[in-house]
């Protein structure tokens, strides 16, 4: 494996792809927006599991039968095409053959999506079996919409959505080498597109899948704020309007944040992908991914707060579990001898708006 190369802050973008970042911006936040929606129609009109059942629903209302069989789900794919071509534009220089491979997947299996929807074969096979006119036609056309639906539901589904989510997967490892891209997107497209293959686990495989939907959504959110920012360029006479584009869009994206961290260490801690050195109901410890020391481990609470002035004087259960834990901690790695320090940060100085502690030492036995 080629080693990735880190692309930096001061690494320019090339002005000449400003409206294609602008155009897959667009695209993510529709799909964004469109991924909603379909969340609404799959929950009151449930997809029909039979010909019949398709054949009626086309019959009774044309929009409702192809939203049933995945119109918009098709239009996701459709507007994923200029996302992997910014993509592509922007993360090549981190590692180019990643970068090829996983364009090269997503564009297959957007191919493989397209060949295999039947929403409009099945269409024309409705109004086929309205007309006809003895049962022999009506069981002809009733066994090709089955035919239809085993196809789509076949191999080329599940081509489009392994190959879909590797994609994806690599793209966001790819990201995760780029400053011009948050570390809180690239986890996010890891976590959604693997979860997406959770499908393949036995019994609960679909569930995997429903639940991949949400972090998909928000990966489509971050990737948005991204391209947008990258589709703004660097020029200098763009400089001070950038400025205040990126402090805009920084104290948007603060709000945002802040209120998805909240909901994920509270309600998914056990979806975090880390390694716990310690777990309890409050709380969570884990050595930090980028460590600064020797030994940098988190604790980080599943509670609602933001900082450390969020705790409410009779909060007793969690400082009683953070004490616990870091003494815990500091007999485990024998840090009484050694030193160590607890920091937590505040204000300006705290980047994750969940308050969180670094337990940390320049010596470690």
């Amino acid at each position: 494996m080629s080693k990735l190369k880190q692309v930096t802050d001061t690494d320019t973008t090339d002005s000449r792809w400003n409206w294609l970042y602008k155009v897959a911006g667009m695209a993510a936040l529709l799909t964004a927006v469109l991924i909603v929606v379909q969340m609404i129609v799959f929950i009151l009109w449930p997809p029909p599991g039979t010909a019949i059942e398709t054949f009626t629903l086309f019959q009774d209302d044309v929009l409702q039968g192809f939203l049933a069989l995945d119109l918009l789900y098709v239009i996701d794919n459709a507007l994923l095409i200029p996302i992997l071509l910014a993509l592509y534009v922007a993360l090549r220089r981190s590692n180019e053959s990643f970068m090829l491979i996983a364009v090269a997947f997503g564009f297959v299996g957007i191919a493989a999506l397209f060949a295999s929807n039947p929403a409009v074969n099945m269409h024309t096979l409705s109004g086929q079996y309205a007309a006809a006119g003895t049962d022999a036609q009506r069981a002809l056309f009733l066994a090709a919409g089955e035919a239809m639906l085993a196809v789509y539901t076949g191999t080329a589904y599940h081509v489009s959505l392994i190959l879909g989510s590797v994609a994806l997967v690599i793209l966001s490892i790819v990201m995760l080498q780029d400053k011009r891209f948050s570390k809180a997107t690239a986890y996010m497209g890891i976590l959604a597109n693997g979860l997406a293959l959770g499908l393949y686990v036995p019994k609960y495989g679909i569930y995997f899948l429903l639940f991949s939907v949400l972090f998909l959504l928000a990966w489509y959110i971050l990737i948005a704020r991204n391209l947008f920012q990258l589709g703004q360029g660097t020029s200098d006479e763009k400089s001070n309007k950038n400025k205040r584009n990126r402090r805009f869009q920084f104290l948007t994206w603060r709000k945002i944040r802040r209120r998805m961290i909240r909901w994920v260490f509270r309600h998914m801690s056990f979806a975090v992908p880390v390694k716990r050195l310690r777990e309890t109901s409050t709380l969570m410890a884990f050595h930090h991914p980028q460590p600064g020391y020797p030994l940098h481990i988190l604790l980080t609470t599943k509670r609602p707060f933001s900082s450390l002035m969020d705790i409410p004087a009779d909060e007793t259960t969690f400082m009683r579990e953070l004490i616990e834990t870091v003494q815990s901690l500091v007999r485990e790695f024998k840090l009484e001898e050694s030193g160590y320090r607890l920091i937590t940060n505040g204000g300006i100085y705290q980047d994750v708006p969940q308050l969180h502690f670094h337990l940390i030492s320049d010596e470690v036995k």
